[in-house]
């Protein structure tokens, strides 16, 4: 709220630079985009994850991964067993129609 009654945008514009400005000619552009963009930038150093955390992320993610498969493997084996059970009920039915016929 206090940005928008101080008259901050709310978005940050592009930042244009003519393409014959140069170092050596002292071309320097300054604009409150470029500014806060750098400021976040050296603030987002400090907020990086170490590599040791993106290693624990993956490994946390392959666990999930796997757990999911043997889940879905697990799933699978019930509905193989399901399915032997109901074929064997089936048989047991068709017999004894058979020895009544």
């Amino acid at each position: 709220m206090d940005a928008a009654l101080q008259g901050h945008h709310s978005i940050c514009p592009p930042l244009v630079v003519a393409s014959n400005m140069t170092a050596t000619t002292g071309g320097v552009v300054s604009t409150p985009a470029s500014t806060s963009s750098a400021e976040e930038a050296g603030g987002s150093s400090s907020r990086k994850r170490p590599r040791d955390s993106l290693l624990e992320l993956l490994r946390e993610q392959g666990e999930r991964d796997e757990e999911r498969e043997r889940e879905a493997v697990a799933r699978e084996a019930e509905r193989e067993r399901a399915a032997a059970v109901r074929t064997e009920r089936y048989l047991s039915l068709f017999e004894k129609l058979i020895s009544k016929m």
